[in-house]
């Protein structure tokens, strides 16, 4: 949805008692949840300073919804005088929650569920061993909840997102199925280049005709974070998002082929659009290039490694 300017819309939330003082506890931003008047809940996140966290994360929403990868919904949101991004819960706060965090501990002897950073243990292979016991132990089914989460990898490794500790994944009980279910994707600021001012977008912009040598895919190879997926515990840096990708992408083509396939449908122009939409007072020119050319390079790079 576009307003009659073409721009994705911008909600304001009210300074009223909607707005609760309490503060979200996951994670390192400062956010708050509230209620719509229609009743729906929502988390509103603020960027942090001299980043692009709020576009950041409504873009990914948008490419996830592009590629059919579930993802939580989000907008673009305004606080007073703050520019963030409001989104939607997938839950209610009394239902029965499973972060992966708790997931690992009760599954892989010795994790630390409060390591949330250098948590090397928060590996592929512990991820699929922990995987595979919840899974059976709540009879669900392993091909389509692993496939899930492969299409999560692939869009991490599609925009650079390397905030996918183990807090960023999680299960919970829906009463109204009466069984778990596997939350879609959520929480994607750290991605698209966010957090770079734009003389450096330039500079990494410059060499794009020479992208094995430097340029966007040297910045994306070099995107490391200790809050992400290790390729086993022996390695002290988690790879960046784009091989970890590329790596489940060789090791289970079963259950990523449907997501590459959906991605080498997608257009470049589809790319463009979505970027464009965002207002200009979220993001600079320079910066929807930079975000466009993470993509594209992304797209290319795991369409040549695994179809």
């Amino acid at each position: 949805m576009a307003t009659a300017d073409g721009y994705y819309p911008v909600i304001s939330l009210p300074h009223s008692d909607q707005i609760p003082d309490e503060r979200e506890r996951l994670g390192s931003k400062e956010k708050f949840w509230f209620r719509h008047s229609d009743g729906s809940l929502w988390l509103f996140k603020f960027p942090r300073p001299n980043t692009g966290e709020h576009w950041a994360e409504k873009v990914a929403a948008e490419i996830a919804g592009l590629i059919g990868v579930r993802c939580a919904e989000v907008e673009l949101a305004r606080y007073g005088d703050d520019l963030g991004v409001q989104s939607r819960s997938f839950t209610e706060p009394e239902w029965l929650k499973a972060h992966g965090n708790e997931i690992m501990a009760a599954c892989i002897g010795g994790y630390d569920e409060n390591l949330r950073f250098g948590q090397r243990d928060h590996s592929i292979k512990n991820i699929a061993v922990a995987l595979t016991v919840w899974v059976e132990k709540r009879n669900l089914d392993w091909n389509e909840t692993a496939g899930e989460l492969v299409s999560y990898a692939i869009l991490d490794g599609l925009i650079g997102n390397t905030d996918r500790h183990h807090e960023n994944w999680m299960f919970f009980y829906d009463p109204t199925q009466r069984s778990y279910r596997l939350a879609p994707s959520y929480d994607h600021g750290s991605s698209l280049g966010r957090e770079l001012q734009d003389i450096s977008r330039r500079e990494s912009r410059s060499r794009r005709h020479i992208l094995d040598s430097g340029g966007v895919l040297n910045y994306l190879m070099n995107r490391r974070s200790g809050g992400s997926v290790y390729v086993s515990a022996r390695r002290t840096q988690a790879p960046p998002p784009l091989s970890v990708a590329q790596l489940l992408c060789r090791w289970q083509p079963s259950l990523a082929r449907q997501w590459l396939e959906r991605l080498q449908a997608v257009s470049n122009v589809e790319f463009r659009t979505i970027i464009d939409k965002v207002p200009p007072a979220f993001i600079t020119d320079t910066a929807k290039e930079f975000a466009y050319q993470v993509m594209t390079v992304s797209r290319n790079e795991l369409l040549r490694r695994a179809l």
